[in-house]
Order: structure tokens, then C-alpha cells, then sequence
């Protein structure tokens, strides 16, 4: 068929998850797939590229967003230093980074991206790799909110000495 998740109890037909993932009546979807060989790849002679585009058309219909945590040929692998595999360590990692929030919210897009980087900064330390695969049909941007936000309070700043004059001062944090 089109391929399957293989457990240790069991293998589960990928469309018959699909088609079970298309009964969910909200409109948006995240799967996560923490696994050896989950970026979706049949055959080891097609490009990365090409295995996604192959599962595209069955997510397609309707908003999915697929997490997963290598490509399809690789394998995935645990954090020496935790009790966890890499990818989860990756992704706990960015969802609490504070740097990525961004008026008090988290996109998905830019967890996915400081994932992205542990597993290349992993990469270049070590001798095994993996690399994550993002894949999405979601039509916007979905945010997480993460924290209370507060904007910077704009004041008037007015300011003369003999050496400089403050005219203003504008916050940078605007995004």
C-alpha cells in the first residue's frame, strides 16, 4: 500500500490513519511522528523531496501539519544525556526557549526552525545523524500562547546634555 507505522505490538496501514485523522472534526491537525524512517520515504532510490510529495496529495485536503523527527531513510536516535530521544529533546527544548516568543506567542513555524537547529548543531558534533522534516498544508500561521505579553510601554523620552539630546526612544521589540 501507501505504507505503514510500524510499533513493536503492531503495524498500522498509513492511509487507515489518514482516514481516521479526516474524521476529526477540527480543521487543523499536528502529527508528530517520533520515529526511524518517518519522513516518508518508500523506496531508498527517491530523493527526500520526492518521498514527502508522495504523501502531500493524501494531506492535502484538508489543514495537516506533519512533525516528523528524520527522513526517510534515517534512522532516529536518543539523547545519551537524557532519558528521551533526540527529537523530543529538541522539540521540549524550543517549546521553552524564551527567545522565540514573540508577543507572549510561540508560531509553529518557529519552533520547527530551532528544532531544526539542535539537530544540525547534534549533527556537526557527532558521528550519527538525523534531520527533522516539516512538512505542512495549514493555510496561515498557528500560534502557541506561551506567556502573558505586555507591551513596551511608549513614553515620551526627552533628554539634553552638554554632549548629546535624547529625542525619543523606540522599543525594538515591535514584531
Amino acid at each position: 500500500g501507501k505504507g505503514h507505522i510500524c510499533l513493536t505490538d503492531g503495524n498500522f496501514n498509513l492511509q487507515s490513519i489518514i482516514d481516521l485523522m479526516n474524521k476529526i472534526s477540527c480543521k487543523n491537525k499536528i502529527v508528530i511522528l517520533d520515529c526511524c524512517y518517518s519522513g516518508f520515504c518508500e523506496t531508498p532510490n527517491k530523493e527526500v523531496e520526492e518521498c514527502i510529495e508522495d504523501y502531500e496529495e493524501l494531506f492535502s485536503k484538508q489543514g495537516c501539519t506533519i512533525l516528523a523527527s528524520s527522513r526517510g531513510n534515517e534512522k532516529s536516535w536518543t539523547n545519551p544525556e537524557r532519558k528521551m530521544s533526540l527529537y523530543t529533546s529538541f522539540l521540549c527544548d524550543a517549546l521553552v526557549n524564551p527567545y522565540i516568543a514573540k508577543k507572549g506567542r510561540k508560531s509553529l513555524y518557529d519552533i520547527n526552525e530551532w528544532v531544526v537547529c539542535y539537530a544540525n548543531a547534534w549533527n556537526k558534533q557527532n558521528t550519527y545523524s538525523q534531520h527533522p522534516i516539516f512538512k505542512s498544508t495549514i493555510i496561515g500561521t498557528i500560534f502557541f500562547d506561551v506567556e502573558e505579553y505586555h507591551p513596551y510601554p511608549i513614553k515620551k523620552y526627552y533628554e539634553e546634555t552638554d554632549e548629546y539630546i535624547i529625542y525619543s526612544v523606540d522599543s525594538l521589540h515591535t514584531i
